[in-house]
């Protein structure tokens, strides 16, 4: 319920400009600061991407770059595999850091709006506050933009997870967990916060049945990836998503 004179209309201009703010800053930081230690991985992955992507397990865990990341984050590494054949973006440092950061950046920035949306429940002001606080966190700026890690977009899905919970729609947040859980697998330390809400808020046949549906969702991520590797692996490729967790 609202309990200050901040109008919503008012707020949600402030938190947009908030954004576009918070987006622009990353986008800046993340072309001047050139960082390889994990992105020269991520790039191996996204070149190697468009040349089979259900096979990517099976043909990049025999190499030097092992791919220890789940299929979510694959799918975006691929669109930058893709706009790395399609212009010359790392003939540039500038061009070739923005690419590798572009989808951290993006969700560490919604993961701020997100935060508004959850909070403005209490009020306006707050919801603006929460927003801002990680818009403008420096250490979630150096996160995505500098270092260009993923942690953004994790935060960013769990948040609409529990959002779509707040909004009574618990097994569409419970697939969203799971979503977020395949984009890093730190998603997995928040699964006990997950079925303590299911648990507090509904039956406990409907609360197992939304964790259920969860651990179905990831599970079943990993299926295209184990038979695309069988043409390599055979029956090894059983194994293949999970050899490097």
């Amino acid at each position: 319920m609202e309990t200050t004179g901040l109008p919503r209309r008012q707020a949600s201009w402030l938190v947009v400009c908030l954004l576009a703010f918070a987006f622009l800053t990353r986008a800046v930081l993340a072309m001047l600061y050139e960082n390889h230690f994990d992105l020269d991985w991520y790039r191996t992955w996204a070149l190697a991407l468009p040349d089979g992507f259900f096979s990517a397990y099976a043909r990049l865990n025999e190499g030097q770059y092992a791919l220890d990341y789940p299929p979510v984050y694959l799918a975006f590494l691929w669109l930058v595999g893709l706009a790395y054949r399609a212009w010359p973006l790392a003939d540039y440092v500038m061009t070739d850091m923005l690419a590798m950061k572009f989808f951290p950046i993006l969700f560490d920035t919604l993961a701020a709006g997100m935060l508004y949306l959850l909070c403005r429940r209490k009020s306006e002001p707050l919801g603006v506050l929460a927003a801002a606080l990680w818009a403008l966190n420096p250490s979630a700026l150096f996160n995505s933009a500098a270092w260009g890690q993923t942690d953004g977009m994790m935060l960013c899905l769990i948040l609409f997870a529990f959002w779509f919970i707040e909004e009574d729609k618990p097994f569409i947040g419970s697939i969203l967990f799971a979503v977020a859980a395949l984009t890093k697998m730190q998603t997995l330390y928040f699964t006990p916060v997950l079925f303590l809400v299911l648990w507090r808020r509904y039956r406990l046949d409907k609360a197992l049945g939304c964790f259920f549906a969860a651990f179905g969702t990831g599970a079943a991520a990993f299926v295209p990836f184990i038979i695309g590797g069988f043409s390599r692996r055979g029956w090894a490729a059983l194994l293949t998503p999970f050899e490097v967790y």
